[in-house]
């Protein structure tokens, strides 16, 4: 999930913004139902999600310049079963 959470992030410059100006808020995910990436009905659950969103907006705020290439970069420092994916995202930028 964080994976996907930073590649989306820095491919929507807009979604980018937004998540940086929420400052040092702290950003809850208010889904009644869902106790793991939410608080669920009674406010008891983990948030998961509202902390990854907390942890990308640190990283972001370090190095707001990230782009396109850096998506790339990204994904060919993951597993290597996504190597073919980070070609098609290279000649997309490349081409």
């Amino acid at each position: 999930m964080r994976t996907v959470l930073r590649l989306k992030f820095i491919q929507h410059p807009r979604l980018k913004d937004l998540l940086l100006d929420t400052g040092d808020d702290h950003l809850v995910e208010d889904s009644p139902t869902d106790y793991w990436w939410g608080i669920g009905a009674d406010q008891s659950g983990q948030n998961q999600l509202g902390n990854l969103l907390e942890e990308l907006r640190d990283e972001l705020s370090k190095s707001s310049s990230l782009g396109a290439a850096d998506v790339v970069l990204y994904i060919r420092t993951l597993e290597p079963h996504f190597t073919s994916l980070a070609f098609f995202f290279w000649w997309l930028t490349n081409s």
